[in-house]
């Protein structure tokens, strides 16, 4: 029943405005109609009164008095559908004679009646009063409704057809689209609502509904991917840490030594675990960054203070190339972990011995952070993939075993909720170079 309500709707209210216009039209017509039947019956009595009037002319000579001229005419002549009186200045009704003639039919009613004069010379006060059946007239008032009547019946019946076919075809795409949703699920993730026509409104909204089905899909295998390989990734230190605390117990090692590998593996599962927590509240808040009026290069001066004695100890050179003044818009937290992010990963992949560069400025009027390192590098292979989560390439891998693939996942999504671009190149002195470019505050 209610699939069919919105085609039942459509159908009545196209039915209804046919019947209004044609009931408004059949009104119109019907009165343009009875005023000239009106206007033909009248000019019908007017042709009789001028026609006794002729008669009355010519023979008056002949029969000297008006009472015997009116009977030789109402002998003589006869009018069908009519009966014509004559009438004294008195107001009396001259009758001729009994048998003087047949001009008094009788007549169907209804019956209507119209006076003229006479002759206003010859037979001054004497008029003539034409009455005449009308029954003619009403039967052709009565077919002419009955026909409008069958008109518009037909014409709001056909109505009502063609606006149930012609709904029906325009809501077959809607059917079509019904049926799909209807068949989608978990057990058909691939399914998609039909287009039949890409140009019109209901092809629109398919194609729209396909692509947001789409995007969704996106989402759903890249949370899948997510879950899986999170957890795949913090089950192998988990199990190390049994795994050391199992052997320390066993071979009665040292507890210091022990201690300091499950410490090791503690702190890397603990930055794990806060990546991880950093990028769902990403999927699920969005719009969580708040930007307002600050300078990069104080973000990246005070990245440098603290990245300063991990490098140290690593046996790096933490150097700044510029620190020009930068003027952006920014969530200085967040934007400050997106430095930490690239640095954490120049110090991490950069071999004893190298250097990492920093400089901040203005950029053709962009705020812009650089970071370079003397490291590997990442190949140009890798690099569309280098932002992926989980993604690490062999050489990082063979670099660097311990990783999770996630912070520079993490930098990239805080350099879009920035409205920034994000990249990565080949520094001058062959190591990786990445580069933040903000927007104009």
């Amino acid at each position: 029943m209610t699939r069919t309500l919105i085609r039942r709707r459509v159908a009545a209210w196209f039915g209804l405005s046919v019947f209004v216009v044609l009931v408004a039209a059949a009104v119109v017509l019907r009165q343009l109609f009875a005023d000239a039947l009106d206007r033909e019956f009248g000019a019908s009595q007017e042709g009789i009164g001028a026609l006794v009037h002729s008669f009355f002319l010519a023979e008056v000579p002949e029969y000297k008095t008006v009472e015997n001229t009116l009977a030789h005419i109402a002998a003589e002549h006869d009018f069908a559908q009519s009966r014509v009186h004559f009438v004294r200045p008195d107001g009396t009704t001259f009758e001729p004679l009994p048998g003087a003639g047949t001009a008094h039919p009788t007549l169907a009613p209804p019956v209507r009646a119209a006076t003229f004069p006479l002759e206003r010379d010859l037979a001054p006060g004497w008029t003539v009063r034409v009455e005449t059946s009308a029954a003619t007239l009403v039967a052709s008032r009565r077919r002419l409704d009955w026909w409008l009547a069958a008109t518009v019946g037909g014409a709001v019946l056909a109505a009502l057809l063609a606006g149930w076919l012609l709904t029906g075809r325009a809501l077959a795409p809607v059917r079509a689209m019904t049926d799909a949703a209807a068949a989608m699920g978990p057990q058909a993730p691939g399914r998609r609502l039909p287009v039949a026509d890409a140009r019109d409104e209901l092809g629109l909204l398919a194609e729209r509904f396909n692509a947001l089905l789409d995007r969704l899909d996106d989402a759903m295998v890249q949370q899948k991917r997510f879950l899986a390989v999170a957890a795949h990734e913090l089950r192998t230190p988990i199990a190390r840490l049994r795994s050391e605390a199992e052997v320390a117990r066993l071979a009665g090692a040292d507890a210091g030594e022990a201690l300091g590998r499950i410490e090791r593996d503690l702190q890397g599962l603990a930055a794990m675990v806060d990546q991880l927590l950093q990028l769902a509240r990403a999927d699920a808040l969005p719009e969580g960054v708040t930007p307002v009026a600050a300078s990069l290069d104080d973000v990246a001066a005070e990245a440098v203070e603290r990245w300063r004695a991990p490098a140290t100890a690593r046996g790096l050179s933490l150097a700044v190339r510029a620190l020009d003044e930068a003027p952006a818009r920014l969530d200085v937290p967040y934007a400050a972990r997106l430095v930490d992010v690239l640095l954490d990963n120049a110090v991490r992949y950069t071999p004893r011995g190298g250097t990492v560069t920093v400089a901040a400025g203005l950029e053709d009027g962009r705020a812009t952070v650089t970071i370079d390192d003397t490291g590997p590098g990442v190949p140009a292979a890798d690099r569309p993939h280098v932002f992926d989560r989980f993604w690490r390439g062999s050489s990082a891998r063979q670099a660097v075993p311990e990783g999770s693939g996630l912070g520079l996942a993490l930098a990239k999504w805080i350099a879009e909720a920035h409205g920034a671009t994000i990249a990565v190149g080949e520094a001058p002195g062959g190591g990786a170079r990445f580069q933040v470019v903000f927007p104009v505050a």
